[in-house]
């Protein structure tokens, strides 16, 4: 069974985050109600935010950047991101590792 956080969308994962830009340091905080917290040292400012949370999630996931995109929530601390060409299982062990 999967987190509330985590979902599949065909050939791809979908994770709800709650970012909290302008941290000191980037990393998986835990849980923020139904998504993911992570934090970003970007600050919210000019896409800088998301631009971080790719490439965060690039990293930590160990996929390509242009396989991440922001599905929904450019403008919000809520976002759904999308990630192509990794298995729900694998997402779910990650995250789980990481916590």
């Amino acid at each position: 069974m999967s987190a509330k956080w985590l979902s599949s969308n065909g050939d791809s994962v979908v994770i709800q985050v709650y970012v909290q830009p302008g941290a000191k340091k980037a990393g998986i905080v835990g849980l923020h109600g139904d998504a993911i917290k992570i934090k970003i040292s970007s600050p919210p400012v000019d896409g800088q935010a998301n631009e971080a949370l790719c490439q965060f999630l690039s990293f930590f996931l160990d996929v390509s950047l242009k396989h991440i995109s922001i599905l929904r929530g450019h403008q919000s601390r809520t976002k759904f991101v999308q990630v192509i060409g990794i298995s729900l299982p694998l997402v779910q062990k990650k995250f789980d590792e990481s916590r």
